[in-house]
């Protein structure tokens, strides 16, 4: 059985690699195998390159292969000579500019096709070549580097620094041409930012003092007039309330010109999901009060979806899901979900199936352009495969969610649940209400594959039982942490921490499916999901306290392929804190294949339990979309 799984995990890896690229994208390369490798078209010419950089330099050897089309464009050959010509006269070209990049502006590059160097051709002749694949040979010379010398920024007034070393092009440093281009960029947005939309870069005069090895800078800049907002204008649109629109566009006619406003107001549109486009379009020109015209041009998505999924496990059985929802239900973006999830279809009594029926409102900008609205509810039926407790029953919750800016939101609702459970204790029916709260900070450069920053998120869920009369609160921290060990972000050591703790009660007086349990995806990989827990007469009950880490290194091996060694841990107690009272612990360790694909990189983790306990398995295999925190 376990050997099934494998073979669907892997084939099912594969699948999505290839769905994932359309038919002209690059092969799978693994280790040097080229899978599902497309034949050449019939004529074209396969080719072979070779850098070479005298003296050798590891650092500039990269960054040639990063900038070269004959490098990047390999898996797609030319179609005849005269094209592969032209991409290696066009790569001489990108690769100067990739000394430049680096400070060198006395470089050569010279490249070969079969033996002949393409400046020894003469005009209009075509390499004679052999047979397929062809060498090609680039030979790169890149000189000495140089410095910055005089750096000059003339501007008027004294609103915006003149300091080259504010720009990084202090005299003295290396002279990478992007520290000049970036310098240029700058300048502008911080006139932009002051009021002043036609500013430019009116004169940029580098020139390379060969002698000296030092390149001297001289920039002048336009600020042009300050202006302000003029007439907002709203197009596209034919569903949404154009006065909930201009509400959150945020931005009045007369206000002080502001880029940073029109970004916000484009991004609290796109989260809207209610719109295919925003596009923010400024005028050209000011108008003769001064003022410069915005016009808001959106495209509307369809505002009805439906949809349904069906898996099937050799461990688990079958799930069935179906949704249907509406993202514009009356006209000012309001979204309602509606789900319906049957899951464990391996037996013929329907008390065995786990079952939830949901439904999901938000009203955005309900109180003020960052507070919603939020609210759920929702009947279900919880049955877990290890058979620890069998639950069902009715919660929900409303509340409000703010966002106080890109990196900070936090949300506040009020909760409820009546349900009846059975586990390890007995029978018992429960009456909740309460409060939960969750505040969530993300600093991380990359949702899907995260290489520097941190997130943390924490929730605390005050509850109270009617029926008893006690009361007791859920609370639990989760960060993770990313850093890069080397400048290409190639190799990136992560971790991820989580802490949990209910007080308050005892164990029975904590309804089983909120209780804190470790094993499966996303917590303890290679154990059996919730397994690792406290038992009562060898039947799992759930902990009050939870501690569990992960600690992974990323190393991306090749451009679409990543290796990924992990060790995760876990501490589940019977205790309000880990470690107090009747406590499990235990060690998972295993190995991740990453393919990395332009929405993110596909992830297949194979676990393995260093201290597997009953209904563990010998090992497990996770695939998903992203990588695993």
């Amino acid at each position: 059985m376990r050997r099934l799984v494998k073979k669907w995990a892997l084939a099912l890896l594969a699948s999505v690699a290839v769905l994932s690229h359309p038919p002209s994208a690059q092969a799978l390369d693994i280790f040097g195998f080229k899978i599902f490798e497309p034949e050449p078209p019939e004529g074209s010419i396969p080719y072979e390159v070779e850098f070479k950089v005298e003296p050798e330099d590891e650092e500039v050897l990269d960054q040639l292969k990063a900038a070269s089309l004959l490098e990047n464009q390999s898996d797609t050959p030319p179609e005849d000579v005269a094209a592969l010509v032209s991409r290696a006269r066009a790569d001489e070209q990108r690769l100067i500019g990739a000394l430049y990049s680096l400070g060198f502006y006395g470089g050569s590059v010279n490249a070969s096709i079969a033996g002949q160097r393409l400046s020894d051709l003469a005009p209009g002749s075509l390499p004679r070549l052999p047979q397929p694949p062809v060498k090609i040979e680039v030979v790169v010379r890149p000189g000495p580097q140089f410095r910055f010398g005089r750096v000059t920024i003339q501007q008027p007034g004294g609103e915006v620094s003149s300091d080259p070393g504010d720009y990084g092009m202090r005299p003295g440093r290396v002279a990478r041409s992007s520290l000049v281009l970036s310098a240029e960029q700058q300048l502008v947005d911080a006139w932009r930012s002051r009021g002043h939309p036609l500013a430019k870069i009116t004169s940029s005069e580098v020139t390379a003092d060969h002698a000296n090895r030092t390149l001297d800078v001289a920039l002048t800049i336009d600020p042009g007039p300050q202006a302000h907002f003029g007439e907002i204008t709203v197009e596209g649109s034919e569903g949404v309330d154009p006065e909930f629109v201009r509400s959150l566009i945020e931005i009045n006619p007369g206000d002080v010109y502001s880029p940073e406003a029109v970004i916000k107001a484009r991004d609290r549109l796109r989260a809207l999901e209610v719109f295919n486009q925003v596009r923010m379009v400024e005028a050209e020109r000011l108008n003769p009060d001064g003022s410069l015209p915005l016009i808001v041009q959106l495209e509307d998505r369809k505002p009805r979806y439906i949809g349904a999924s069906a898996n099937y496990s050799t461990v688990d059985g079958a799930e069935i899901n179906a949704y249907w929802g509406h993202r514009n239900l009356f006209g000012q973006a309001e979204r309602l979900r509606i789900d319906a999830t049957v899951s464990e279809l391996t037996s013929l009594d329907f008390d065995d199936y786990q079952y939830e029926l949901k439904a999901e409102f938000v009203k955005p900008a309900a109180f003020g352009i960052n507070t919603d609205f939020i609210s759920s509810a929702s009947l279900f039926h919880e049955k877990p495969d290890n058979d620890s407790y069998r639950a069902y029953g009715f919660r929900g919750r409303v509340g409000v969610s703010h966002r106080f800016d890109e990196t900070l939101v936090g949300t506040l609702s009020a909760e409820g649940q009546v349900s009846h459970a059975k586990d390890a204790f007995g029978s018992r029916d429960y009456s909740l209400a309460g409060l939960n709260g969750t505040i969530s900070y993300d600093q991380r450069n990359d949702v899907m594959n995260p290489t520097s920053g941190y997130r943390v998120v924490a929730s605390v869920n005050p509850l109270a039982d009617v029926n008893r009369g006690n009361a007791f609160s859920i609370n639990r921290v989760d960060a993770t942490a990313y850093y890069p060990i080397d400048a290409q972000n190639r190799y990136v050591l992560a971790g991820r921490v989580a802490l949990g703790s209910t007080f308050g009660t005892d164990l029975p007086g904590v309804p089983p499916e909120r209780r804190f349990y470790a094993g499966g995806g996303g917590s303890l990989r290679g154990y059996a999901y919730q397994n690792v827990s406290p038992r009562r007469d060898g039947k799992i009950t759930g902990g009050r306290g939870l501690a569990e880490a992960s600690f992974e290194l990323r190393a991306q091996v090749t451009k679409s392929i990543g290796i990924v060694p992990f060790v995760d841990m876990a501490m589940v107690s019977s205790g309000a804190l880990p470690g107090w009272g009747d406590t499990v612990s235990k060690i998972g360790a295993g190995i991740g294949l990453r393919y990395f694909t332009a929405i993110g990189p596909i992830r297949l983790d194979v676990a393995v339990p260093l201290d597997p306990d009953k209904d563990d398995p010998d090992f497990a295999i996770y695939i998903g979309l992203g990588q695993s925190f």
